[in-house]
């Protein structure tokens, strides 16, 4: 028997899934995609990080798509809101 219970796969991911099931439309990967996406949003138009906005508050462009600019950065804001929700939308 301690054979086949050494055989149960461990999932690294589990302890953290069941503390976000305990959030509020987190019980799903969509559900926990749309609220860290919105977190991590409300997160970057709140702080505004140097990095990824200007000193006037406007966005920064990222620089893949406006090579030419030299103010553009390799972080945009929309990063923001996708690193978080890739991260646990997907990945856990």
């Amino acid at each position: 028997m301690q054979e086949v219970a050494a055989a149960v796969p461990y999932n690294p991911a589990a302890p953290i899934e069941n503390l976000l099931s305990q959030v509020p439309l987190c019980n799903s990967p969509i559900g926990r995609t749309a609220v860290f996406g919105a977190l991590g949003g409300a997160f970057a138009y709140a702080v505004r990080p140097e990095m990824s906005f200007l000193p006037s508050g406007e966005p920064r462009k990222w620089i893949v798509t406006h090579g030419n600019d030299p103010q553009a950065t390799l972080f945009p804001y929309w990063a923001y809101v996708a690193l978080p929700a890739l991260i646990f939308g997907v990945f856990i």
